[in-house]
């Protein structure tokens, strides 16, 4: 009876130990950035952060639906991707929803590109992959370097039909605009006030050089 007993406490806490742990995702090495390679870091995080992880949305603090984006553990916690069969799950399926009134994210479709690099990371059977990105500083043009970053980390809350604080960034002449009055700077060094954006996944070092030397030399359309 005792031995049972013994083994029943040991079967208990094993169970309750694995369930404590079995949601942590340890990150994995990062490596050298393959361009025939979608990554969750440099490709797919930025652009949910950008799109879908936002307040009143699916952040941390709302989770709505219960639904949480803001980082890889949190959307395999979600349980909307089964990397057995990711093209099965519901976040394939809101994002290629025809139904405006279920598609995701509500403010309008991604792009084509958007969904072809979501398709070819679901694909590769979803991996928490990350990997390190050169970046020289001494780079700077807007469509070099300028406009993938606004593409990819601001565009998805300050676009023609999100416009959060009023602004817009769809075009060369509206970030410019930004840029030679201040805002632009403010807003990614978080400085003068501003709230530093983006909020959930601040530019690097190098993306913010890349910026202010592109405003210093008067925001061209290079």
């Amino acid at each position: 009876m005792k031995s049972t007993t013994a083994a029943l406490l040991i079967f208990l806490l094993a169970f309750v130990f694995s369930m404590g742990c079995k949601h942590e995702l340890p990150d994995p090495p990062p490596e050298n950035c393959d361009p025939n390679k979608v990554y969750f870091s440099k490709d797919i995080a930025p652009l949910l952060l950008s799109n879908c992880a936002m307040p009143g949305c699916h952040d941390a603090a709302t989770s709505a639906d219960g639904v949480n984006l803001s980082s890889y553990e949190a959307l395999m916690n979600s349980g909307i991707i089964n990397t057995n069969a990711p093209f099965n799950g519901d976040f394939w399926e809101v994002l290629t929803e025809t139904d405006p009134d279920k598609r995701m994210p509500p403010s309008g479709p991604l792009s084509q590109s958007q969904l072809d690099l979501i398709q070819d990371w679901l694909s590769q059977g979803a991996p928490n992959s990350i990997c390190i990105e050169g970046c020289d500083t001494t780079q700077f043009t807007w469509t070099g370097s300028i406009q993938p970053i606004i593409q990819t980390k601001c565009l998805g809350c300050h676009n023609a039909t999100t416009q959060n604080g009023g602004i817009n960034l769809s075009s060369y002449v509206q970030v410019k605009t930004i840029a030679l009055n201040g805002l632009l700077y403010n807003a990614i060094t978080g400085s003068a006030g501003v709230q530093q954006m983006p909020p959930a996944n601040p530019l690097s070092a190098c993306e913010n050089s890349q910026i202010q030397q592109w405003i210093q030399a008067g925001a061209p359309e290079n």
